[in-house]
């Protein structure tokens, strides 16, 4: 099974055997006419291929190129059978990549997301891309560990200063009247742990 772009021109390279056992096919076994190469697209009709095969020169070569064109690259799967009455039958399964109606959409030739339009077009830590934690433009690790500390700071948040009102509250018992704008849930807590800690 071959791994291919959708929708782009492929070459491909290939052995096919001669019939009965003669072993792989060279130029003297074989010589390619149009309606031996035949394409479907996912199981669809087969039809000539727009190519014949092409024999791989040098000293002793078995192999074979047959190139695919865009169009017959527009598929999910394309699949090639190679029959002549001189050779074994022979067929090439081909999986598209690369396209919302290819097999798979993700696209393998795209070093940056994959052709995932979900994620951002951009380096991560580059302007645009995905924040990382190290010592890069964007570093996680500092801004959560300072930034976020220095917000609580400046709007009196902190843990520190939540634990002393806590406490400063707990250990003043309060009294509930018409005036008072505590809630009484708050009345009662405040009250009881006052109390406790006495």
């Amino acid at each position: 099974m071959i791994l291919a772009k959708y929708g782009q021109a492929l070459t491909i390279e290939f052995p096919v055997l001669v019939l009965n056992g003669g072993g792989f096919a060279a130029t003297g076994d074989w010589t390619p006419a149009t309606g031996d190469t035949k394409v479907s697209k996912s199981a669809g009709a087969v039809a000539n291929t727009t190519n014949n095969p092409s024999a791989v020169t040098g000293t002793g070569s078995v192999l074979w190129t047959l190139t695919l064109t865009a169009t017959e690259m527009q598929s999910e799967r394309v699949t090639v059978q190679i029959v002549d009455a001189a050779l074994e039958d022979t067929v090439i399964i081909i999986h598209t990549y690369g396209n919302a109606s290819a097999l798979h959409a993700v696209d393998l030739d795209d070093s940056v997301r994959a052709g995932l339009t979900a994620l951002p077009n951009a380096a991560a830590d580059a302007a645009g891309g995905l924040p990382i934690s190290d010592a890069g433009g964007l570093d996680l690790d500092a801004q959560i560990g300072t930034d976020i500390d220095a917000i609580l700071v400046d709007t009196s948040t902190t843990i520190d200063d939540l634990v002393d009102d806590l406490e400063s509250r707990l250990r003043t018992p309060r009294m509930l009247t018409k005036n008072c704008n505590s809630t009484f849930q708050e009345y009662l807590l405040v009250n009881l742990f006052g109390i406790l800690l006495l």
